[in-house]
C-alpha cells in the first residue's frame, strides 16, 4: 500500500513537473508530509525526511522535463547561464541552514512564500518592467536568494525562477523550460545537503540514506518519471495566459493545504 502511495504521488507531481516546470517539489514536500508518518517515520523526522526525498526525485522529474522542454525549443541558454551561478551558491547555503531548523518551522515558511508567488503570478504583479534580466550583480542577488529558499524547502526552483523571469517579460513556456533545467544542479545540491545532514542521526527509519527516504524515492521517480514527457506535451498545447493561472492557483492550495492540513 505504502508502494501505491508513493506511485500516485509521483504520477501527480511528474504530470505537474512537465506542464508547469515546477521540478514537482510543491506537490512531493505536502504530499510525502502526510504520506511518511503512514510509514511509521516518526513526526520529528518527517518534513526533513519529506524534504531530503523530494529534492531527490526532482533530480529525476526536472531532468526529464528539461530535456522535454529543449526538444520543443524551451530554453534560452544565454539566460540561463545567468541564473546559475546565483542559485548554485545559494542551494549551498539553502541546503546547510534546512537541516538546522524545525520542521514546523520548515512547514510555515514553505507555506507562506508560496502564497506570496501565487499572489504575484495570478494578478501578474511585477518588481520592475523589463525585458532583460536585472544587472548581473542584482541577478545574483536575487537567485542567490531563490536558490537558499529552494534548497532549504526541496523545491527546484520553478515556484520562483518562473515568477522572476515572468516579471522580466520572458515568455511562459520559454520561464518553465528554464526553470525545469536550474532545478536539477539545485536539487542535486539540496538532496546531497539532506543526506550529509541526516546521515548520522539515529531514528532514521531503515532504508533511509540521510533524509532521503529509498522506499519513496523510487515509487516517487518512477511514476514521475513516466508522466513528465505528457505534461510538457501538454503545456506547448495550452495557451500561456491560461497556463499561468492554473500555475498560480495551484500553488495557492498547496499552501493552504500546507498551513491548516
Amino acid at each position: 500500500m505504502d508502494l501505491l502511495l508513493y506511485l500516485l504521488g509521483g504520477c501527480i507531481a511528474g504530470f505537474l513537473a512537465g506542464v508547469l516546470g515546477i521540478g514537482g517539489g510543491l506537490v512531493i514536500v505536502p504530499f510525502l508530509s502526510i504520506a511518511l508518518p503512514l510509514s511509521g517515520i516518526a513526526p520529528e523526522l518527517t518534513m526533513h525526511m519529506a524534504i531530503g526525498t523530494a529534492a531527490a526525485v526532482i533530480i529525476c522529474t526536472a531532468s526529464l522535463s528539461a530535456y522535454s522542454h529543449y526538444r520543443h525549443q524551451g530554453l534560452e541558454w544565454p539566460m540561463l547561464y545567468d541564473l546559475l551561478p546565483g542559485l548554485l551558491l545559494g542551494a549551498l547555503i539553502g541546503g546547510l541552514i534546512g537541516n538546522f531548523l524545525s520542521g514546523i518551522l520548515l512547514k510555515i515558511i514553505f507555506a507562506f512564500f508560496v502564497i506570496f508567488m501565487a499572489l504575484k503570478m495570478g494578478f501578474n504583479l511585477s518588481l520592475h518592467d523589463r525585458s532583460t534580466l536585472p544587472s548581473k550583480k542584482i541577478t545574483f542577488l536575487i537567485c542567490s536568494i531563490m536558490g537558499s529558499l529552494c534548497a532549504m524547502l526541496g523545491m527546484g526552483g520553478g515556484v520562483f525562477i518562473i515568477p522572476f523571469l515572468r516579471s522580466c517579460q520572458l515568455k511562459m513556456l520559454k520561464a518553465v523550460g528554464i526553470a525545469a533545467a536550474c532545478a536539477v544542479p539545485v536539487s542535486i545540491i539540496s538532496t546531497l545537503s539532506y543526506i550529509v545532514g541526516g546521515f548520522n542521526n539515529a531514528h532514521l527509519p531503515a532504508w533511509s540514506l540521510g533524509y532521503v527516504y529509498l522506499p519513496a524515492l523510487l515509487g516517487c521517480a518512477l511514476a514521475s518519471m513516466c508522466m513528465v514527457p505528457l505534461g510538457a506535451k501538454l503545456a506547448h498545447r495550452l495557451p500561456a495566459a491560461l497556463l499561468q493561472k492554473v500555475f498560480a492557483i495551484f500553488l495557492f492550495v498547496v499552501a493552504v493545504n500546507m498551513l491548516f492540513f
